[in-house]
């Protein structure tokens, strides 16, 4: 199957104006040289990797809880589960001694 793909040019970013405006203009007062595009960039980027880096570990820690609340709850359950058919299997065992006691009295009568 063929498909045709068209592109179409991409419209002028604000962030070009950006880029002109940070890397036309030296300043003489800046010790960084010309390079303050870059400069500010990998500032830039500092920041959103500790921000990323925060997040993640937030992140790891929600899951570590999740997966603890989830094994609790699912223990829980067959706590549950097994409590309720221990009661289910003491309703039939009383019913079968009331039989049986029932009988009893009629036999020793």
């Amino acid at each position: 199957m063929i498909t045709k793909h068209t592109c179409e040019n991409v419209k002028e970013t604000p962030w070009k104006d950006k880029i002109r405006e940070c890397c036309d203009k030296e300043d003489p007062n800046d010790p960084r040289g010309g390079d303050c595009c870059y400069d500010s960039w990998t500032e830039e980027l500092k920041e959103v990797n500790t921000k990323y880096g925060q997040a993640d570990e937030e992140a790891r820690q929600l899951s570590i809880e999740l997966t603890y609340i989830s094994d609790r709850r699912d223990q829980l359950k067959n706590w549950y589960d097994e409590l309720t058919e221990a009661h289910d299997l003491s309703r039939q065992i009383c019913d079968q001694l009331e039989i049986m006691q029932d009988q009893t009295e009629k036999v020793a009568m």
